[in-house]
């Protein structure tokens, strides 16, 4: 007899089962507006502070009945805004307004909070600027916040674009480690765009006040030559039948002697 080898095989199976798992993924909504503000501003002891803001409309369609608010964290500080409210800002724009912190500051450092209330749709924002009173000056990374401030509040407002230039150079002054330079620098494209901001405004007020001023003065002039033409009009009249009169008396005088006359 031959004994016979048994080979054993084993053979492992394996099934792969597929589940599918529901993950929630939240997109990020952006705001429908922005408050958009310097992250610190200098002053000095006994000056008042200006803080320019920028208000930006991240919606796909227009805000309306916006409110501003602000709030100071002394007491003895009081805000007030170039513009308290907007009826609506349009679809992606944006609209600069500035607050005046008003009071004695003191040397040290002061929390101003400023805040934008939507009535439609209804939602809010706020941000927060540290004000520094009697400091030597801003550091190299605030310094750097302020520049990317500059750059929005010029692509912001088209009659500030000349003085892109100038805010270049205030990096370039960063870059080189002229603090001091740099600081006057981005104050001034900040400063001298708010004035061209206050100047462009004047501007498209002005045709409206000269049209008001026109319409005045010469609905006065007409006034005046409408009522000296009713009085011409009234002596004329008159004149006219005194003259009448007189001519009347003549006639009936002289017929009288001519009867007398006769006789």
């Amino acid at each position: 007899d031959t004994d016979e080898e048994e080979n054993t095989v084993y053979v492992t199976t394996t099934r792969t089962k597929t589940r599918e798992i529901e993950v929630e993924v939240k997109e990020e909504v952006p705001k429908a507006i922005e408050v958009i503000i310097p992250d610190i501003i200098l002053t000095n002891e006994g000056e008042e502070a200006e803080i320019p803001i920028i208000l930006r409309n991240n919606w796909n369609k227009n805000i309306n009945g916006i409110y501003m608010s602000g709030s100071v964290n002394v007491s003895s500080l009081e805000i007030e805004f170039s513009q308290e409210y907007f009826e609506y800002i349009t679809v992606h724009e944006d609209v600069t307004l500035t607050a005046l912190v008003k009071g004695k500051f003191e040397n040290g450092e002061y929390e101003v909070i400023i805040g934008a209330n939507v009535s439609s749709p209804d939602t809010s924002d706020y941000a927060v600027v540290l004000i520094k009173s009697g400091e030597e000056g801003l550091g190299d990374k605030d310094l750097r916040k302020n520049i990317i401030f500059a750059q929005d509040l010029l692509s912001s407002n088209p009659e500030c674009l000349e003085l892109n230039e100038i805010l270049k150079t205030a990096q370039r002054q960063l870059d080189n480690g002229s603090i001091a330079e740099a600081t006057k620098t981005i104050e001034g494209v900040i400063n001298g765009c708010q004035y061209l901001i206050a100047l462009s405004e004047k501007e498209k007020e002005q045709p409206e006040k000269l049209l008001s001023k026109y319409i005045n003065e010469n609905l006065t002039k007409y006034i005046q030559i409408f009522v000296g033409l009713i009085l011409l009009s009234v002596v004329t009249v008159v004149v006219m039948r005194k003259v009448k009169k007189y001519r009347m008396k003549k006639e009936r005088e002289a017929l009288d002697r001519e009867e007398d006359e006769e006789d």
